[in-house]
């Protein structure tokens, strides 16, 4: 998990965490993946991946397509919007 925030002083103020360059943070995860051996393009397929991009609310039923090793994003991003103040930005990673 990452915290970003315009106001330097919120970083840490709820949880410990370690200051960073955000692109070096990036490259060290993707370095990481490449070294496992991971290298997918999403987690979904297209239809559903265009059905989440249009922004669902979190109130409509959907199947919850998690396994035991992935999560279904839509619904960690309900776990994150119950967890996380209101004042904040959530930019999911969508395919163009």
């Amino acid at each position: 998990m990452v915290q970003v925030d315009l106001d330097g002083e919120m970083i840490g103020a709820l949880h410990r965490v370690d200051v960073g360059d955000a692109a070096a943070s990036a490259r060290a995860v993707l370095d990481e993946l490449e070294r496992r051996g991971i290298n997918k393009e999403g987690f979904h397929d297209e239809a559903l991946a265009h059905e989440i991009a249009r922004a669902r609310s979190r109130n409509k039923p959907y199947e919850d397509q998690g396994t035991a090793e992935y999560i279904d994003p839509r619904t960690f991003n309900i776990a994150l919007d119950d967890v996380l103040p209101m004042e904040r930005t959530m930019a999911p990673r969508t395919r163009g």
